[in-house]
């Protein structure tokens, strides 16, 4: 049998106690400090969220109101291209333009096929999005910061309408917030196919011509109703650099019957047959 001293028993169990108190007690005061630490955080960060959304609000606000009115899209008259005809009324003598060689054409009188092109490559959310493709703009941003530098826009084609008709093509985070609004507003004003419509025929596409109408002419010698699907994704392919993929360049590439140019990129999976 192993005796122990009063001494030692009155030493040793009092000790293991207090020690176990102890370490709950602090245990507690550290929880208890953690709580606070992370309580003020979120307060802080709670503050800063809502000063910075009410300063951004307030900014957006701002420039909307600085912005055109959308509405005047409806008496929007752009430069067009005067003809002189001859006294049979058939022959072309001369065309007149500045800049803008344009020719306004109702959106019935394009072809199906690049109509379907416009929105493949340009916007495949076209009809289900309100001006802005959420999605598009989230990975432009992010290829955007990863290069270091304005790569891509995201835009949708409300937003390419917006930036043509109203703004500049400066790239600057302002310009793009412009955007945005405008195109927010277009899409409550106006129809998809009238958007549509004043896009294909505000678009450049090269050498002078802007609109669909004057790109087929000027290109392909036919009417827009007219155009083949290999003209049609031709002239889609353009949009991404109008004298750069140019079929001045190439053209066996947009007259071979049945083929899509293959030196456009991705005009292989937007339309393949």
């Amino acid at each position: 049998m192993l005796f122990r001293s009063k001494h030692h028993i009155r030493r040793l169990k009092p000790s293991t106690r207090k020690t176990i108190g102890a370490a709950k007690k602090a245990k507690d005061q550290r929880n208890q400090a953690l709580m606070s630490v992370l309580s003020k955080l979120m307060l802080f960060f709670s503050v800063i969220v809502i000063i910075t959304s009410s300063a951004l609000g307030l900014y957006l606000y701002n420039l909307s109101k600085s912005l055109p009115d959308v509405d005047s899209l409806n008496t929007y008259i752009p430069y067009e291209t005067t003809k002189i005809y001859a006294n049979n009324g058939q022959v072309i003598l001369a065309e007149l333009h500045r800049e803008e060689n344009r020719v306004q054409i109702p959106l019935n009188q394009i072809s199906p096929q690049l109509k379907e092109a416009v929105i493949a490559l340009e916007d495949t959310a076209f009809y289900t999005h309100k001006g802005i493709n959420i999605r598009g703009l989230m990975r432009a941003t992010l290829k955007n910061i990863q290069a270091g530098r304005f790569k891509e826009g995201g835009s949708t084609l409300t937003q390419q309408l917006a930036r043509n008709v109203f703004l500049t093509k400066r790239k600057k985070i302002e310009r793009k917030l412009q955007e945005l609004i405008l195109a927010i507003k277009i899409e409550k004003k106006f129809t998809k196919p009238e958007i549509l419509e004043m896009y294909l025929n505000e678009v450049y596409w090269g050498h002078n011509a802007y609109g669909i109408e004057s790109a087929s002419k000027l290109y392909f010698g036919k009417s827009a109703n007219a155009l083949s699907l290999a003209e049609a994704c031709g002239l889609v392919g353009m949009l991404k650099g109008p004298e750069l993929y140019s079929p001045f360049k190439n053209m066996a590439g947009y007259t071979s019957p049945g083929r899509i140019p293959r030196n456009i990129p991705l005009l292989s999976q937007a339309c393949a047959p």
